[in-house]
């Protein structure tokens, strides 16, 4: 996770200092299974997709399971805005997205 959606997360959902610490963790444990299966050449490329998908929905698991009611609901909401925009091809640096900030010149 990038430090601008750890500052959104922590924005939007309230986040404790001890949660964006736990939360921390969670996703470096993801980001780095995730980069150990980019590298296994020995894993198909439909399996690598369905393995990525299972380290994400373990580690929205694990973020969920440290939020309070309030934090789930309002986290829910986050991962769904993020979802559309991915579906509508308007992911992080797509057309519309929430890409790098245009080169100052």
């Amino acid at each position: 996770m990038d430090e601008r959606r750890m500052e959104m997360m922590t924005k939007e959902l309230s986040l404790t200092p001890d949660q964006v610490t736990s939360i921390k963790g969670i996703e470096a444990d993801s980001r780095k299974q995730s980069m150990a299966l980019r590298e296994d050449t020995s894993v198909a490329q439909d399996q690598k997709r369905e393995k990525m998908m299972a380290i994400r929905e373990a580690s929205q698991a694990k973020v969920r399971a440290l939020l309070n009611d309030d934090q789930k609901t309002k986290f829910d909401a986050m991962e769904a805005r993020m979802r559309e925009r991915m579906r509508n091809g308007r992911g992080p640096g797509g057309p519309g997205g929430d890409g790098p900030p245009p080169a100052q010149q």
